[in-house]
């Protein structure tokens, strides 16, 4: 009898294949749920920290036709490639611009860059970027800092003339500190072709997930579409992949696909920097993408550079 009970004890402890994958696919997705609530926590300290770093209410501009800030040179380069190269970059507040203009000339990326598209960029600084680079620039301030009482905004800096400046103002203003944000578009020309280009700066997650997709459809169909060329680069704050591809269904719907899609982590965050985030994206249309990338030894923002390289398309 104590010899049955004892088979009879081993039967019931022992499984069959099919309890334990389901076991097995129950421990793998508590450790999801885990790893992504730990992420959560962590992005959830870092906006609360920011928002005491800079509490206050921002003064926002939201006039669609400025401040507007827009140099062109009189000389104009003759264009003989194929393609061009493209790099977005957040840049922080130029809080480190000595370190930021550096890192721009360690790396050929930046030295062969057609077009530079910079988010939470002051005007000095990209003053500054662009007379050492004999760069033109379009630029449209988006809002006064409320602790650094500056202003800052997203601009567009080519080695080629701009034309046609417009502030895309979104919807929606941050619950907290109640700030707007908007895409600087201009008008790239590149020899004979004209790129239509915007640099973006959507909200972080601290608006309401609804909120935000109304920000990523405005800028959507702010875009014309009759461009034969599009460029649409910055900081889309997309914590979370699911976002990610809603904002990439908006692009598609125009006939945009995401340029820098595939590439490392644009932003480092959690102890040590070991949890990467992909905050930062370029779409295009109209062109055959060669190459992307991230420069991810850049220390000068809390963000890395994101590029792409892509030749025209009908160009063999």
């Amino acid at each position: 009898m104590a010899l049955m009970l004892m088979q009879d004890d081993v039967t019931n402890q022992m499984q069959s294949p099919a309890q334990c994958n389901e076991n097995s696919n129950t421990m793998r997705n508590f450790s999801r749920i885990r790893y992504a609530s730990y992420i959560l926590l962590i992005i959830l300290a870092i906006a609360i920290i920011g928002y005491l770093c800079g509490c206050g209410t921002y003064t926002n501009y939201t006039d669609p036709f400025g401040p507007l800030y827009w140099y062109v040179s009189t000389e104009s380069p003759t264009y003989h490639g194929q393609q061009i190269v493209v790099i977005s970059y957040n840049i922080e507040l130029g809080k480190k611009l000595d370190q930021v203009i550096r890192e721009m000339g360690e790396d050929s990326i930046w030295l062969s860059a057609d077009i530079i598209l910079l988010q939470e960029a002051e005007l000095p600084g990209i003053v500054q970027i662009a007379q050492g680079r004999s760069l033109n620039y379009v630029y449209y301030p988006s809002a006064v800092h409320s602790k650094r009482k500056t202003a800052f905004g997203n601009a567009i800096l080519s080695r080629w003339p701009l034309k046609d400046p417009t502030k895309i103002v979104l919807p929606h203003f941050e619950p907290l500190r109640r700030q707007n944000r908007i895409g600087t578009a201009a008008t790239v020309m590149v020899g004979e072709r004209d790129i239509r280009v915007i640099s973006a700066h959507t909200e972080m997650f601290r608006m309401g997930l609804g909120d935000r997709l109304d920000q990523i459809d405005s800028l959507a169909s702010a875009i014309d579409n009759n461009f034969t060329y599009i460029v649409v680069g910055g900081d889309f704050n997309t914590v979370l992949h699911q976002v990610l591809q809603r904002f990439d269904r908006s692009f598609e719907r125009i006939g945009m696909l995401r340029a820098s899609e595939g590439v490392a982590s644009t932003a480092d965050v959690g102890p040590l920097g070991i949890i990467g985030l992909h905050l930062d994206h370029i779409y295009t249309k109209g062109f055959v993408i060669t190459g992307s990338g991230v420069l991810t030894e850049t220390r000068a923002s809390d963000h890395h550079p994101v590029w792409i390289r892509g030749r025209f398309a009908g160009w063999q």
